[in-house]
């Protein structure tokens, strides 16, 4: 999952000079979140068909993602998550 997030950042820093060098600046929606399979072109959608989720992209180079499945709800007061 990490690595679909970093290829996700990596492969928007590298088409940035294609958008009439303007730059990408700005804080994004995500609206889809795709896997495509190069062997059959078939599409998935990773994070089921609405992702949660913003992309910051800042004028020094910077890059913050965070993008959540659909339908994910919070956690119930008092519930602590057990370490490992």
């Amino acid at each position: 999952m990490v690595r679909v997030i970093c290829a996700l950042a990596l492969v928007l820093l590298v088409a940035c000079p294609c958008f009439g060098q303007q730059p990408l600046v700005g804080t994004w929606k995500v609206v889809s979140f795709e896997t495509e399979y190069q062997g059959t072109g078939a599409k998935e959608p990773v994070l089921g068909n609405n992702p949660v989720g913003y992309t910051i992209f800042t004028s020094d180079g910077q890059v913050a993602s965070l993008i959540t499945a659909e339908g994910l709800k919070a956690p119930l007061p008092g519930i602590r998550i057990a370490r490992s």
